[in-house]
């Protein structure tokens, strides 16, 4: 069997080793590699680049600076791993370079995303990137824009042209990417499904405590993976108990959660402000109830819907987030005994993660003008974290946002006005309505239903199973430093092969994952990481989930309230939590 490893972005190196640790279990068991790189090929726009935070107009010192240490970290990996290689760039032809000079004097800010080369939908492809840095909203662009667009377009046929001779010369049986979304990678994924070969993508894992000592092998892109994830939680692993180190999983991804301490969280930290102090900051009656709209930022959603990867929702209930909040102001106008808080995403604002301000938040900022007295805005501005409502809160209203099985990890309820975009089971851990009468009534029967232990132990499960059950675990392998350790044994054995002229098997004697084999039999066999991963596992039995769910709980519970909030009840929602610990 023979794997090709599209690999042009090592500047990323958090994402870079694992990979490498990946790609080094398929060739411990007998899969043949050919790792590709880049060569500066895309220097002219790529990942990379984008990382940086900077935009399209970055300067040439500085992009020559990144291409830089992209080949210093590739140099690493081929140190240490002595992978079959070659470069993108000794496959672009002064012929491919005449065909895409042609491409992109043809270009304009109005036609650019009907381009197709050979039948491939380029002018999309090479747009995904800059959908999700600029937080698209519409398709339509500028002329201002051209230049961005160009520069785009441009690394993607660079991709494209000399990915097309890779591919018709080595005919690989799977190709493997990291992110096969990414603009670069795309352009080649679509090629090689075309030819019938398997393409996956490798990403991170889901939990932010340790998203870098587990990889996700997923079957084209990750979206495919929800979908794919979603099914088999349905038909299967529902059904099956947690294991220990998956529910302990779970609870090390909510503490994290609660800290706020990850650069992909957008909750915020938590300002340990009491249940009483913020209501006062906003204005909500003492005893009044609260209902926590949490909208969605966009961009992915968009930039997925761009390259058909997740299709224009046609269930929604509302025509868009604006539609959605709006009709939702106008019912609480009426309901004037309940609090709305409408959280607008941090991601709509410059962030942590880019500079960037979305269109949508803007639009947003019209709606909310002149609201009722029990309708109140959240804003980054108001240095209230996602976590503050919690004791607040006690209904949540979502788009798909993971804001609803976030409030779920806590028993409280929510409600989804979406039934697509299936990242996780919204139906079973909150409400999907299917009529926007059902919507409204539904807000009201919730508000009367409250809190649920049911739904805390069955969020409990979910996380064990997202977090744990479809990611192979590099812990033994990589740590958060991402630091390469030698031993003194393995420096020996490289001196002696070098001595000896056998420089070339170094890498039989580099050590590999725990479940190498396993990484290998998924590709192999074809099947879901899930099921190869499921003869691993030691099921829990029901009394010993519950249990181990209760400690747990009680153990983010000191971390959310402190160690003493058990005689410091202060809020319904410890009252609650402090009811079933004690059942």
């Amino acid at each position: 069997m023979k794997a090709i490893i599209f690999s042009p972005h090592s500047y990323l190196w958090p994402h870079t080793l694992p990979e490498a640790h990946v790609v080094h279990s398929l060739r411990k068991n007998s899969i043949d590699i050919l790792y590709v790189t880049c060569g500066e090929l895309l220097n002219s726009w790529c990942v990379p680049m984008e990382s940086t935070g900077e935009n399209e107009t970055m300067s040439a010192e500085r992009k020559k600076e990144i291409c830089t240490w992209c080949n210093f970290y590739k140099g690493r990996i081929d140190e240490i791993f002595r992978f079959p290689k070659i470069e993108l760039i000794d496959f672009f032809t002064p012929e491919d370079k005449a065909r895409m000079d042609s491409i992109l004097n043809s270009i304009t800010s109005e036609n650019v995303l009907d381009l197709e080369v050979d039948g491939y939908p380029i002018g999309r492809a090479s747009l995904y990137n800059f959908f999700l840095q600029h937080k698209k909203m519409t398709q339509i662009f500028s002329v201002e824009d051209l230049p961005a667009l160009k520069l785009h377009l441009s690394s993607s046929l660079k991709a494209f042209f000399s990915g097309a001779r890779i591919l018709e010369k080595f005919k690989p049986d799977s190709v493997f990417f990291y992110s096969s979304s990414y603009s670069a990678n795309l352009v080649i994924r679509l090629q090689a499904e075309a030819k019938g070969i398997k393409c996956y993508s490798l990403f991170a894992g889901s939990n932010w405590a340790n998203r870098l000592e587990k990889m996700h092998v997923a079957r084209k892109d990750s979206f495919t993976h929800f979908y794919d994830r979603d099914k088999l939680w349905r038909t299967k692993f529902q059904h099956l108990n947690a294991t220990e180190d998956s529910l302990l999983g779970a609870e090390k991804f909510i503490k994290i959660m609660l800290s706020g301490e990850s650069v992909f969280l957008y909750g915020g930290k938590s300002s340990s402000k009491s249940p009483s102090e913020i209501r006062s900051q906003f204005g909500i009656d003492e005893n009044a109830k609260v209902v926590l709209l949490a909208s969605s930022s966009y961009d992915e959603v968009n930039s997925a819907n761009l390259i058909g990867a997740l299709p224009p929702s046609n269930k929604s209930l509302f025509a868009d987030q604006k539609e959605w909040i709006k009709e939702t102001i106008d019912y609480f106008r009426k309901l004037p005994e309940v609090f709305l808080v409408i959280r607008v995403h941090p991601r709509e604002l410059p962030n942590q993660r880019d500079n960037v301000l979305s269109p949508h938040y803007n639009s947003l900022m019209e709606i909310l003008k002149d609201l009722p007295n029990n309708v109140k805005v959240n804003l980054p501005k108001d240095n209230v974290s996602f976590n503050d409502w919690l004791e607040v809160t006690d209904l949540g209203l979502i788009s798909w946002s993971s804001a609803g099985r976030d409030l779920a990890a806590w028993g409280i309820p929510f409600i989804s006005y979406l039934d697509q975009y299936s990242f996780y089971p919204r139906d079973q851990l909150g409400y999907v309505p299917e009529t926007k009468v059902d919507y409204f009534n539904g807000i009201k029967q919730l508000l009367t239903e409250g809190w649920s232990s049911h739904r805390l132990i069955q969020t409990y499960r979910w996380l064990a199973y997202e977090m744990n059950d479809g990611v192979f675990d590099l812990s033994d392998i990589v740590d958060s430093k991402l630091e390469y350790k030698e031993s003194i044994l393995m420096r020996i054995i490289k001196r002696v092969l070098r001595k000896l002229n056998f420089e070339k098997s170094i890498w039989l004697f580099v050590p590999s994952m725990k479940q190498s084999k396993l990484v290998a039999e998924r590709i192999r066999t074809g099947k879901s990481v899930e099921d190869v991963l499921e003869k691993t596992r030691k099921r829990l039995k029901s009394k010993e989930e519950l249990a181990l769910i209760k400690k747990i709980l009680r153990s983010v519970a000191n971390q959310k309230f402190g160690e003493n909030w058990q005689s410091n009840r202060i809020s319904s929602l410890r009252d609650k939590i402090f009811m079933f610990l004690n059942e």
